[in-house]
């Protein structure tokens, strides 16, 4: 074997993370193809295998992988039957990769590189990340399928191992395959005999000799040891539970033993020790020898440190899961566990002292002198081993022996019943509740001048917590302004992780409760830390006052630490915890509200917390009971609000109301007010939301940015349409235009939007069309509307058309129906857009949104806004529109009642539909000959109007969708005049000649049409060509009260009949063209750098910074300006620096938001980074940043900045960083 061949192998087993068992049982999603089996194309020796998902698998390694066998992993993965009957040329394995974006946003990149990694049965055929024969990759963005490929002349076999490999992800990434598919080009089938199935040998268990009462969780004075052994052949195993008595018990420090009687004959492939320790314990397991005696006893063999046949230290201590931060073990062989997992800082189960050993970081641990010992059944094999206090202890937590969990996965602010990742495991350590020294009698709801206090807490693992409940008497009473103290004890002897003053004040509340310390004492007295403002223990302003949960308008609370709720929802105008006071702080919005300058821990267990605080009036008092808001109604919470925040204290009241004369008296009460009321916004239509019944306009949340206008009203007075957000704030009035619509009828729609820059997203989590149509839904079981449809549907970005002839599924909004285009948070409303991107994703428009819809259904809903019973759910109150009128409603139809065909017939009928079209043509084109009777009613104005007015005989059932083609008889003589829109279908026999003008009707047509032409609101309104010949009593179309969408740089005139008399003599100069940003993804060059185009919007084009120049001092500026086209410089790319020997200064200006992952890794020399944006987040840099730097690496900041950045610099890969003022 080549020296070549042997290091490649040796890498793939280096990809090989630490295991105890490598399990491939079936994770993957079941195929979508509806066929397993092999296609074969005997002409061009083709073969294609749609996999089982049985046969394929994740892997066991550290990165993400899609694998179809490895016979280096331990046990091994097989190559199905199916593949290995094949030798081929050739391979291409496609898959459906779902899940893309959200895998992406975890290493901060915009791509991941699949690769096809393998080795066949021919030596000089394989590939791995660092070489081998050529393949084709493939750049995951999206979800959508994908392919990598192989091509070669030389027939091989699937051998050793093949996958595909995303070396950017980890295994524990998002990602997720289906839809698995192999072809083989060149295959030839070869004699292969599929293996028959077999009954798998059994695993055998040896015998531990010792046994202690159970415990799952130790102490640093009394825990659990016990043996883990595993042979070479996976035949026998024992791998410790500390659920049964077969532990060993360990009391404090000293020498100790365990051993073990071999069940078969075997060599031995892992062996360690297993405690039942956690982060935090003090105590550390060092092995000192290793002793093998033989079944009869008459022989032993010893490894020690002493003879150096164990080598030193003995065994390595730390987290036996490298990848979980699960129990302590001191390991002595596993191979499959690399020396790098304990040298290397970045790892958790890193140990400075372990580095003096040089192990070589990708070898795995063997700390016994020989890689192969043979045991026989009936062997005993002992440790001894020394437990001692870790000499180390001060670089670890500190924290008391626990086992973490992982990020409870809590709403910001969120009020848990208990630990939201507590196991369901019985033998789990309970919860435990603290005592709360104060009581009161019970209050549901407080007034002003006497309210209720309770102190909510949680310890930093969970193990302990206690949430108020105001309701009951355990709370503590506040009678109006003043200074008061409250005071809880602790169950535990964990550290702090949340802590907040609960009250039972609502919306409308003129009180502020500040707090203004706190204090920690031990149980016995004689300790007590103190934190406050004045000693510098606290931060201003001692709390945070909002609602408890920032996504739902309950409760105000006094928040001090709360690691799942943000700053931003404080100081964002668009928050509903907003206060303008906050902002002077200069908090960073994506940071945790953490009011303690350092980290706080409990003095012990029966610690007592007291919370100092103070209560004011920060308005006019009331003692009228705050209401309680209802919850807010979502889609899926997002990280942000979701509303504009209302400065008004909110009227318990019910707004006036009537009852209309001419209804009876027990009409439902109806109220006279629209259903929004928020404050009025410039770039909304608020003449067409003043108006009572039914809207509809374009909702979306965007990924990555947060970008959105909401689908649902926030409150009784709120409306969620009336704020819009693109590019990271809320749009300008003189940038944008939006087109919302009212429904008064079933038809055809057109909402949009324009002007709005929504690419620095990554993708839509949200689309859709939002109306306030009541729907039925648990809170809401008044709704009766259900029967609304929206079909049809097409969608342009940017001006192009992405997809047309959608009927779009109904999804209930807690109180209101919205239609789905999109919609990542749920696959059973998901939307067309959702299941049918796998080949085109929804791109992100720079600039506008267009949706064109058919809605029918509305009649029960228009009725009862026409009769005044129409409930809003929100409010509870009835509504009514008189303005609403029977043709409308006739227009319409009861989708429960009647369904009507949806498609058009294939051939024009003979005769004309007794039943007319809902939809006929846009504009109705005039009559050339005046019909043989006259009109019953002549109409008044020839042109079409905005919206026609009622036939005198309305349809009974109208169709859904108007024919496409026209009737068989046509009109004898073509037009001589045009019309002025298209007929929906070409008649059957053209017109001899176009006409030039269309010319309005000679004479009455002979019957009415029993339906008006409906004339739905468009982009651009289309006024007629010429006047009509007699003018009606009111105008043709109504002017626009806003300027259209994409109106004419100049007024268009009427041509004249004749040409002018006297030409111009020179003609008029042409405008030089306008410059326009580089299109998004494209990279730009000067002499300072290269630049890539993240947005290409007219106004605001902005770049990411990518070095090029191998220069000792870099200046990443604010702007740059390339081809007469200023770019803002937001962001240094992923990679940007990377391994750049030279680089040695970096100097970052003000716009920068965002540093890539890797973005200095292996810019050795680079002593200097000077930092002057103030915009940057530990999320907004991505990961190893600065690994690999220089180990005296200073980084200057800006003054205001020290302390938060300080908190997250140092986690980019380089802990010696020195964070310091600039």
């Amino acid at each position: 074997m080549t020296k070549g061949r042997r290091r490649k192998i040796a890498l793939l087993l280096v990809f090989a993370l630490a295991c105890t068992l490598c399990d491939f049982n079936n994770i993957g999603i079941k195929s979508a193809f509806a066929s397993e089996e092999t296609v074969s194309d005997t002409t061009s020796s083709v073969q294609t295998i749609k996999l089982k998902s049985s046969e394929w698998s994740y892997g066991a390694d550290g990165d993400c992988r899609l694998e179809l066998g490895n016979k280096w992993c331990n046990p091994s993965h097989e190559f199905s039957d199916r593949l290995k009957q094949w030798s081929f040329t050739g391979i291409d394995i496609s898959f459906y990769a779902r899940r893309v974006n959200l895998s992406l946003e975890t290493i901060e990149d915009s791509e991941a590189e699949a690769q096809l990694n393998f080795d066949s049965n021919n030596e000089d055929i394989y590939n791995f990340t660092d070489g081998g024969v050529a393949t084709t990759t493939a750049k995951l963005t999206k979800d959508a399928y994908y392919t990598v490929s192989y091509r070669g002349d030389t027939l091989i076999q699937f051998a050793n191992y093949m996958a595909v490999r995303i070396p950017a992800l980890d295994k524990e990434s998002y990602l997720q395959f289906e839809d698995v598919q192999v072809t083989l080009y060149g295959a030839v089938q070869t004699s292969y005999t599929p293996t028959p199935t077999e009954t798998p040998d059994p695993i055998f268990h040896g015998t531990p000799n010792y046994s202690a009462t159970q415990q799952t969780r130790g102490t640093d004075d009394d825990f659990r040891v016990g043996l883990t052994y595993v042979s070479a052949d996976w035949k026998e195993n024992n791998f410790t539970d500390f659920d049964t008595d077969q532990v060993m018990q360990v009391k404090g420090e000293g020498e100790y033993s365990a051993s073990y009687t071999i069940a078969t004959n075997s060599d031995i492939g892992l062996l360690w020790l297993d405690t039942n320790l956690y982060k935090g314990s003090r105590m550390e397991v060092d092995v000192t020898g290793v002793t093998i005696t033989t079944p009869d006893g008459a022989y032993q063999k010893l490894y020690t440190l002493d003879n150096e046949k164990l080598r030193q230290p003995g065994s390595l201590w730390g987290y036996r899961n490298t990848y979980a931060k699960e129990n302590y073990a001191a390991t002595i062989k596993n191979e499959n566990l690399r020396y790098e997992y304990y040298i290397s800082e970045e790892y958790d189960n890193y140990r400075k002292k372990y580095v003096a050993y040089n192990f070589n970081a990708l070898d795995g641990v063997n700390l016994l002198s020989e890689s192969k010992i043979t045991v026989q059944e009936g062997a005993i094999i002992t440790v001894n081993y020394t437990v001692k206090q870790r000499d180390d202890y001060e670089e670890s937590t500190g924290a008391p022996t626990s086992e973490p969990t992982s990020t409870p996965m809590v709403s910001p602010g969120v009020n848990p019943t208990s630990n939201p990742s507590a196991s369901t495991d019985p033998t789990e350590k309970p919860v435990v509740h603290g005592t709360p020294n104060y009581s009161s009698t019970p209050q549901i709801r407080g007034t002003d001048d006497d309210f209720r206090v309770g102190i909510s807490y949680a310890s930093d693992n969970w193990h302990e917590d206690y949430f108020a409940n105001i309701t009951t008497s355990h709370a503590m009473q506040v009678t109006g302004e003043g200074n008061y103290e409250i005071s809880y004890t602790t169950a535990d002897d964990d550290g702090m992780q949340m802590l907040w003053l609960d009250t039972n004040l609502y919306k409308g509340s003129n009180m502020k409760v500040d707090v203004t310390g706190v204090s920690v004492t031990s149980a016995d007295g004689t300790k007590t830390d103190t934190y406050n403002i004045s000693n510098g223990k606290m931060i201003k302003p001692g709390s945070m006052w909002g609602y408890r949960d920032s996504d739902d308008i309950k409760n105000y609370a006094a928040t001090i630490l709360n690691p799942y709720l943000k700053y931003y929802f404080y100081i964002n105008s668009s928050a509903d915890n907003y206060r303008d006071e906050y902002k002077k702080y200069g908090f960073d919005s994506d940071d945790s509200i953490n009011m303690f300058a350092n980290d706080v821990k409990t003095l012990g267990t029966g610690s007592t917390i007291t919370v100092s605080f103070q209560v004011k009036n920060v308005k006019e008092a009331t003692t009228e009971p705050s209401a309680e808001p209802l919850p807010t109604p979502v889609i899926k919470p997002s990280a942000e609000p979701t509303a504009e925040p209302t400065t008004e204290p909110c009227d318990p009241t019910l707004p006036p109301t009537f009852v209309p004369s001419s209804e009876p008296a027990n009409t439902p009460e109806v109220s006279a007010t629209p259903i929004a009321t928020q404050q009025p916004k410039d770039y909304i239509d608020n003449e067409l939301w003043a108006r009572k019944g039914i809207h509809a306009y374009i909702a979306y949340q965007m990924n990555g940015t947060w970008d959105y206008r909401n689908t649902y009203r926030t409150s009784k007075t709120d409306s969620n349409y009336n704020y819009i957000k693109a590019g990271g704030e809320e749009v300008n009035a003189a940038d944008v235009q939006v087109r919302d619509v009212f429904l008064n009828r079933d038809g055809q729609y057109t909402i949009a939007l324009k002007g709005v820059d929504l690419s620095a997203s990554k993708a839509f989590n949200i689309l859709g069309i939002a109306t306030d149509i009541s729907a039925k839904t648990e809170n809401n079981r008044n709704g009766i509307y259900s029967d609304v449809k929206v079909t049809d549907a097409s969608i342009k970005i940017d001006g192009k058309e992405i997809a047309s002839g959608m009927n779009l599924p109904q999804k209930e909004n807690e109180n209101f129906y919205c239609f789905i285009l999109k919609n990542c948070f749920g696959i059973e409303n998901s939307g067309p857009l959702y299941v049918e991107s796998k080949d085109e994703i929804l791109p992100t428009p720079e600039d506008s949104i267009e949706i064109t819809f058919t809605i029918s259904g509305l009649k029960a809903a228009l009725t009862d806004l026409r009769n005044g019973t129409y409930k809003d759910p929100m409010t509870g109150e009835y509504i009514q529109n008189a303005d609403i009128t029977q043709a409308d409603i006739d227009a319409s139809v009861d989708n429960s009642v009647a369904v009507p065909s949806m498609m058009p017939t294939a051939t024009p009928t003979v005769a004309p539909t007794v039943v007319p079209t809902i939809i006929p043509t846009a504009v109705p084109a005039p009559t050339v000959a005046p019909s043989t009777e006259p009109t019953t009613v002549p109409s008044t104005a020839p042109a079409p109007t905005a919206m026609p007015a009622p036939t005198t005989a309305p349809s009974a059932e109208p169709t859904l969708v108007p024919s496409t083609e026209p009737t068989v008889a046509p009109s004898t003589e073509p037009t001589t005049v045009p019309s002025t829109t298209p007929t929906t279908g070409p008649t059957l026999v053209p017109s001899a000649e176009p006409t030039a003008v269309p010319a309005s009707t000679v004479a009455p047509s002979a019957t009415p049409t029993i339906v008006p032409s409906i004339t739905p609101p468009t982009m651009v309104p289309l006024p007629s060509a010429e006047p009509t010949v007699t003018p009606g009593d009111e105008p043709t179309i109504a002017p626009t009260e806003e300027p259209i969408i994409d109106p004419t740089e100049e007024p268009t005139v009427t041509p004249s009949d004749k040409p002018d008399v006297t030409p111009t003599p020179v003609p008029a100069k042409t405008p030089a063209p306008v410059k326009k940003p580089a299109a998004k993804g494209t990279t730009l060059k000067n002499k300072q750098g290269a630049y890539k185009v993240i947005s290409s919007n007219a106004k605001k084009p902005k770049v990411a910074y990518s070095n090029v120049t191998k220069s000792k001092k870099v200046n990443v500026p604010k702007k740059v300006k390339i081809a007469g086209i200023t770019y803002t410089v937001t962001s240094i790319a992923p990679k940007a620096f990377a391994n750049n020997k030279k680089l040695q200064k970096v100097a970052i200006d003000s716009n920068i938001t965002s540093i890539g992952r890797d973005a200095f890794r292996g810019c050795n020399k680079l002593k200097t980074i000077v930092i002057k944006s103030t915009k940057l987040t530990s999320s907004s840099i991505g990961s190893n940043a600065f690994k690999g730097t220089h180990k005296k690496l200073v980084i200057k900041v800006p003054k205001k900045m020290l302390k938060k950045y300080k908190k997250f610099l140092k986690k980019k890969g380089n802990k010696n960083v020195k964070v310091v003022k600039a």
